[in-house]
C-alpha cells in the first residue's frame, strides 16, 4: 500500500517549479539582453576599425610612397643592417653581387621598378659579357634575398609575395659552357619579379582594417 505523501510535500514542489520556471524566463530574458549587447558591440567594433583605418590611411600611403623612392642600393644597405647574424664574408658577397648589379641598372635605380624585363635584360647583359652560369645565378640570387626581405619588411611598396614560393634552379659547378638563360626556366623567372611594379594597391590598408575588425568582434564576444 502506497503512503500518503503530505500536503507539504506538494506545496514545496510546487514552490520549486515555480522557481525553476522563473528561472527559464528569467535567463531567456537575459540572453535576448546580451544578444542585442552582442550586435551593439559588433557593430560599434565596426565603426572603430574603420574610425581606425581612415586614421591610418594618410599616414601608412605617406609611408608608402617614402619607400616607393628606395633605390636598390638603399634596399641592399638596409638589408644587411637589419640582418645581425650575416658574418663579414656574406657581407662581402652581397656587397659584390650588389656591385656588379648596379654597373648595369645605375646607382639611383628605384627598387620597387624591378620587374621580369629587368631581370631579363640583367641576364643577357651578364652572358653577353662572359660571366659564367654560376656567377650569374649568385647575382640573381642576390636579388632574390633582398627582394623577399623587402616583401615582408614593406608590404606597401612590395606587396606581391609570390617570390618566396620560387626556387632559382641551382648551377653545378662543372656546368661552364650553357647559358644561364637556359638553365633558368622562363616560367620561373616570370615568377621571380612577376609583376611588382603592378601591385601597388593598399593592401597593407584593407589587412590592418580586417585585423582590427577581428580583434574587436571577438573581445565583444569574449566579454559579453
Amino acid at each position: 500500500m502506497n503512503a500518503t505523501k503530505p500536503k507539504s510535500f506538494y506545496r514545496d514542489l510546487i514552490h520549486k517549479r515555480g522557481k525553476t520556471r522563473h528561472f527559464r524566463y528569467q535567463f531567456t530574458a537575459d540572453f535576448r539582453v546580451r544578444s542585442s549587447l552582442k550586435t551593439e558591440n559588433i557593430e560599434e567594433a565596426i565603426e572603430k576599425a574603420i574610425e581606425i583605418y581612415e586614421q591610418n590611411k594618410d599616414k601608412s600611403r605617406a609611408t608608402a610612397e617614402t619607400e616607393k623612392s628606395l633605390t636598390l642600393k638603399t634596399l641592399s644597405e638596409k638589408y644587411i643592417e637589419n640582418k645581425r647574424q650575416i658574418n663579414g664574408r656574406t657581407i662581402k658577397h652581397y656587397k659584390d653581387q650588389e656591385k656588379a648589379v648596379l654597373k648595369i641598372l645605375g646607382e639611383n635605380y628605384l627598387a620597387h621598378s624591378m620587374n621580369m624585363d629587368e631581370a631579363e635584360r640583367l641576364i643577357n647583359v651578364f652572358e653577353q659579357s662572359g660571366k659564367k652560369p654560376r656567377t650569374i645565378y649568385h647575382r640573381i640570387r642576390y636579388l632574390k634575398t633582398i627582394y623577399e626581405w623587402a616583401v615582408n619588411r614593406f608590404r606597401d611598396v612590395f606587396p606581391y609575395d609570390k617570390l618566396s614560393a620560387m626556387e632559382l634552379p641551382h648551377v653545378p659547378k662543372k656546368n661552364k659552357t650553357q647559358r644561364y638563360s637556359e638553365i633558368i626556366m622562363e616560367d620561373e623567372l616570370m615568377d621571380f619579379f612577376y609583376e611588382i611594379n603592378e601591385y601597388h594597391a593598399p593592401i597593407a590598408f584593407t589587412s590592418l582594417c580586417t585585423g582590427m575588425l577581428n580583434i574587436e568582434i571577438r573581445n565583444a564576444k569574449r566579454y559579453n
